[in-house]
């Protein structure tokens, strides 16, 4: 473990106050480069159980494409091929898509990995065994709001969200390892099945190239009073709300 990213995972989480880790993923060529540390499933699991073993339990996992079972996740992140049948559009009739024209054409717009991998490493970023690609943890909207702040404070560019509902946490992992920008997406159906990710949580994936940029951007607009949790002004607020008028020993203003 590098001390560079347990100084990272402890510098977001002390401005975040996130409820679950600050992890990495790794993507890798061949099974045979996974270090001993990392936990391969006994039986396939999906990607984004994966993750939330990573995130939620503090596991050091890895998983080759074998381990994997979702297809989406594995077209997203170890680059395979889908099945004919659901890059044909025919699977997701009924469920995600009104017929198969449309769903081949949602299909087309999935993001599928720069090249072929053979296994990825994903861990809670202070135990990472393995220099990271990608870092990324899942928080409520604020919390996902500091890593924009973070970024446009120090480029001035628009963050865009582009996601078609599907495999939305590999989505945003292999965008930001393909573009060097951060990315953020909202958990898709299956990692709210599969990997109990709650309502309120968003996804943030900042590729390691330009974290250091972030987070002085995030420590920047602390510094300038952008903070999580946000410092709320409701108490010395001008003027006043109806509510506060009821409680005053005045009570409402006379007409």
């Amino acid at each position: 473990m590098s001390e560079k990213w347990a100084d990272v995972a402890r510098r977001l989480e002390g401005l975040l106050k996130l409820n679950t880790y600050v992890c990495g993923i790794k993507l890798l060529d061949s099974a045979d480069q996974i270090p001993e540390k990392a936990r391969r499933p006994k039986e396939p699991r999906a990607l984004c159980q994966l993750i939330a073993q990573a995130r939620v339990w503090g596991r050091v996992v890895a998983a080759t494409p074998e381990d994997s079972l979702c297809v989406v996740g594995n077209y997203v992140i170890f680059g395979e091929d889908l099945p004919e049948d659901f890059a044909a559009g025919k699977r997701s009739v009924g469920i995600y898509h009104k017929d198969e024209t449309i769903a081949k054409k949602a299909v087309s717009n999935y993001l599928k990995a720069d090249k072929k991998y053979g296994a990825v490493v994903i861990a809670p970023l202070d135990r990472m065994p393995i220099d990271p690609d990608v870092i990324f943890y899942y928080g409520n909207s604020v919390q996902a709001l500091r890593a924009i702040h973070g970024w446009v404070w120090a480029t001035g560019e628009r963050v865009e969200i582009r996601t078609v509902g599907e495999g939305n946490v590999e989505h945003a992992i292999m965008a930001a390892k393909i573009d060097k920008t951060p990315k953020f997406e909202l958990p898709c159906n299956g990692d709210r099945i599969f990997s109990s990710t709650q309502d309120h949580e968003v996804i943030a994936a900042i590729p390691v190239e330009v974290i250091d940029t972030v987070i002085e951007g995030m420590e920047g607009t602390h510094k300038g009073g952008i903070r999580y949790p946000p410092v709320f002004q409701m108490a010395d607020a001008t003027p006043l709300p109806p509510a506060l008028y009821f409680i005053r020993r005045e009570g409402f203003p006379k007409k």
